[in-house]
């Protein structure tokens, strides 16, 4: 049975550079260091700036592809295919535009007659080896000592003239390589010699070929105009004549729209025109000319979009839609890395996503038509489809160009053995999950997040119907920080749907717990029954039920929850209900009713479908010095007031004594934790901030919705959670006296009594004096300080404290 991946792969050499192909013959890299260091010196470090040749060390007897016999009339010939498989990777891994051959020979060597024999040969051997083809030779002496101006040793002119005349090449052809310093700068040198005698083997296959072409007749040679037209292109494209290819692959392109397409041929005629396209595009970006590209690939899917094939195949017509955007998308994303520009509404995501929407439909249609082949045929009809001679033909039918199946039963095992391998061997959730993957990146880069939530969502049904339900878990869990800022609902309520069974399936029990507090806030309320009892289950140890849509590996799920539940007791989760919309909400207020007390008053609405029984409510109060908690309910004699009934809200109220240091700063609520817990399971502890968790609407139509008075009363509450300690007012009397006469330039005694009816201590006392020379002229005339520190004794009685001051008035 022939295991076929993807028969609609493009094919490496179609992808590569094309670079002109250079044999390298006589180099002993294994024996000999000098040829060794010649090599590498040809083969490593291409760079940009070199000329674009590809080296191929030849060995000492080597096999070139056998020369097909010449044709001298196409008179009675039929072409049996459009393009053949081994043309292009012949021509650009096989056979070379030139081979160039390595011989150590000095001008004055004294074995020179010899050593001129010994090249001679190697020279007619390869060149016997090449008969038929029009591969350019040349010699390159590997020689030892510094070169001289040329045309001043009469003997190298001499012998070089002798070995040209021996060796029948072109004087041109021969090239001495000195070993000497600089060796990098004349291997430069060859290297575009050898490029130029390329160049002209190029041409001159492109003039052979052209040739052909009075020959050739509409009627039966259309293939071969398609053929020819892409070989000229394509040998264009190995000379790095980018325009002219472009004409030849475009009149190509032009002649396949002429051809007549059917059932039997459509599959092949969409291949090559996949391969020409790809071309086209990719010569137009080389080119600068972006608009002319995607125009070109907006054409090409119209005119190829219609013809499907056979209806039993279908998913290869949506197989081949994905690649063909794919591979365009790939064109676009690899001409901006080149520095092409790109804008927000035109760039490579969008040819990403295209793709991938035809995969998904090639899945649609592989479960259609593929769901009942579970055999494959005994007479393997797919034997030999890497063999091929053309691409794109059915291996049970390879040649054939009549318009009707030359055998119906064998055409019939054909679609059941495609149909087989489609079912069993492609993975396409894989494939589309690759293509998403790009395609989210492309809408990340050019900042479109919207398109980017939305494939990734689409990413995530993929992994779950792969069962891959941990990384769509991750996946959804990452969207619903995303569609909760911007208050999706509708969008909130079916990811958590599938979010859920994820959690469920994989047995995630923080997860679980965050995601079924969720949608009891977001569920309908037929299936709010079903997420309270399985949230009390995890508070009792017990494992959940599992979910609505959850129809398959439910039995594995089971047992890993039945595993998960025996250590369940250890179990502590605190929820962060601030980011959260669910069924249980907090405010909280902050009120200074003396200088020396802070009540707290803490609003809770509960809005579960059964009664429900807290065990603690504490709140953690944040202030400069440091943070402390709380505790509201927390004793079994106050379970009855965390007993909460559907719907009901109820009010608590703490008093706190602030430190007096803060006086004048600021001290806040940093939150209100309430717990639900029985000791045999998790630990549930929700968190609130105490600034209205209510987010289900905004707050100007709050008040326009239906509700209980209790719901009112929940929503009339203004939370502040943030207060500023207000100063102590001074409780301490001053009572002055002073006994006249008071006399100008003597001293006067004042008695001040200081009076504090304060529990604390006074400390630090100022006092300041000013003394007025009249009640009429308000000037003042001296004043007085005296800084003194006093401490008070704690006490409860009033403390009297009585200062005599000695004040001198001014003369």
């Amino acid at each position: 049975m022939a295991t076929l991946e993807d028969g609609l792969e493009f094919p490496p050499e179609l992808c590569w550079l094309p670079q002109s192909l250079v044999g390298v013959a006589g180099l002993d890299t294994l024996n000999n260091a000098v040829h060794r260091i010649v090599w590498e010196a040809l083969a490593n470090s291409r760079r940009q700036d070199r000329s674009p040749v590809h080296f191929k060390l030849l060995g000492p007897v080597h096999e070139f592809p056998p020369m097909k016999p010449k044709r001298n009339s196409y008179e009675w010939y039929i072409p049996k295919g459009i393009l053949k498989r081994n043309w292009m990777k012949k021509h650009l891994k096989e056979v070379p535009a030139v081979v160039a051959i390595f011989y150590d020979l000095d001008w004055d060597d004294p074995e020179w007659p010899e050593k001129k024999i010994e090249c001679t040969s190697r020279v007619q051997s390869i060149r016997a080896a090449l008969e038929g083809r029009h591969t350019r030779l040349g010699v390159v002496l590997i020689q030892h000592k510094a070169p001289v101006v040329a045309g001043e040793d009469v003997l190298a002119v001499d012998r070089a003239a002798a070995l040209c005349a021996a060796a029948d090449i072109n004087p041109k052809c021969l090239f001495v390589l000195p070993h000497v310093d600089h060796l990098q700068g004349y291997v430069l040198r060859l290297e575009n010699a050898l490029y130029e005698m390329a160049q002209g083997y190029y041409q001159q296959e492109i003039r052979h070929i052209k040739s052909h072409r009075e020959f050739l007749n509409k009627t039966t040679h259309q293939y071969l105009f398609v053929r020819h037209q892409y070989k000229m292109a394509f040998l264009n494209e190995l000379k790095h004549d980018n325009r002219n290819s472009h004409v030849h692959y475009s009149t190509s392109y032009s002649n396949l729209l002429e051809l007549r397409v059917n059932d039997t041929n459509s599959l092949e005629v969409k291949t090559v025109a996949g391969y020409i396209n790809y071309k086209v595009c990719r010569l137009l970006f080389v080119l600068n000319q972006p608009r002319d590209a995607i125009s070109q690939f907006r054409g090409f899917i119209e005119n190829f979009r219609g013809r499907a094939g056979p209806p039993e195949l279908i998913f290869q017509h949506h197989a081949w839609l994905a690649k063909q955007y794919c591979l365009f998308g790939e064109l676009f994303e690899e001409a901006i890395r080149g520095g092409l520009p790109a804008v927000q509404t035109m760039h490579p995501g969008y040819y990403y996503e295209l793709a991938a929407r035809h995969a998904a439909d090639r899945k649609a249609a592989s479960l259609l038509l593929c769901q009942g082949v579970d055999r494959y045929p005994a007479n393997d009809p797919l034997a030999g489809w890497d063999s091929l001679e053309f691409y794109g033909q059915r291996p049970w039918r390879a040649g054939n160009l009549s318009a009707q199946p030359p055998d119906p039963t064998r055409e019939m095992e054909g679609f059941v053995a495609l149909q087989y391998n489609e079912r069993h061997h492609i993975n396409h959730s894989a494939i589309i999950i690759s293509l998403l993957g790009n395609a989210i990146t492309q809408y990340k880069n050019y900042r479109c997040p919207r398109m980017r939530r939305h494939l990734a969502i689409q990413m995530a049904d993929e992994y779950y119907c792969s069962k891959d339900y941990g990384k769509a878990l991750t996946l959804l869990t990452h969207m619903l920080w995303d569609y909760r800022a911007e208050r999706w609902d509708s969008l909130i309520s079916s990811l958590l749907r599938k979010a859920l069974s994820c959690a469920y399936l994989t047995a995630s029990v923080r997860e679980y717990i965050d995601l079924n507090l969720e949608a009891s806030a977001h569920f309908p309320t037929e299936q709010l029954d079903r997420l309270f009892d399985n949230l009390l289950s995890i508070v009792q140890g017990c494992s959940p039920e599992p979910e609505e849509e959850e129809k398959q590996d439910v039995t594995a799920a089971k047992t890993l929850w039945v595993s998960k539940c025996a250590n369940l007791s250890t179990v502590s989760h605190t929820v962060d209900m601030s980011s959260i919309s669910t069924c249980v909400d907090c405010k909280a207020r902050l009120v200074q009713e003396s200088c020396t007390t802070v009540d707290i008053q803490v609003l809770v609405r509960c809005r579960f479908v059964k009664p429900v029984q807290f065990t603690r409510l504490s709140v953690c109060v944040n202030s400069p010095a440091l943070s402390s908690e709380f505790a509201m309910c927390d004793s079994a004699s106050d379970s009855p007031k965390l007993q909460f009934s559907p719907g009901e809200v109820k009010s608590f109220l703490c008093q706190i004594t602030p430190d007096p240091a803060d006086a004048g700063k600021e001290i806040q609520i940093g939150s209100i934790l309430l717990e639900l817990s029985s000791g045999k399971g998790v630990k549930i502890i929700l968190r609130f901030t105490g600034n209205d968790s209510s987010k289900n609407s905004p707050l100007e139509l709050r008040y326009f919705r239906c509700g209980s008075p209790a719901d009112v009363q929940f929503e009339k509450f203004l939370p502040e959670v943030v207060l500023t300690l207000a100063h102590p007012v001074a409780q301490m009397d001053i009572k002055v006296r002073h006994e006249g006469p008071a006399l100008q330039g003597s001293w006067h005694r004042l008695s001040v009594c200081l009076t504090n009816p304060e529990p604390g201590r006074i400390s630090q006392i100022i006092l300041h004096v000013t003394i007025k020379s009249s009640v009429e002229d308000p000037s003042v005339e001296q004043k007085s300080k005296i800084l003194n520190e006093y401490r008070m004794v704690y006490s409860l009685v009033v403390v009297k404290m009585l200062l005599s001051l000695l004040i001198q008035l001014k003369r």
